[in-house]
């Protein structure tokens, strides 16, 4: 059987995926903040900050049930 396709709104992304993505933007931007305050944080250590956070925020969201 073929299935019908979903309308444009039920594209909404994985909760996991959007988890991430805001996760990953809100550590870089904290780490902007801290820059602008004189805390120097190396390029490498801020890169692994967000991508442990993004990782984290990702295994702890929920999945998104399809129906």
């Amino acid at each position: 059987m073929h299935s019908t396709p979903k309308a444009p709104g039920h594209l909404a992304p994985e909760k996991k995926v959007t988890a991430a993505g805001a996760s990953g933007a809100a550590v870089t931007v904290l780490i902007y903040v801290a820059g602008l305050f004189g805390l120097d944080v190396p390029e490498v250590v801020a890169a692994a900050a967000v991508t442990l956070v993004a990782a984290a925020a990702a295994y702890l969201a929920p999945h998104t049930r399809r129906s």
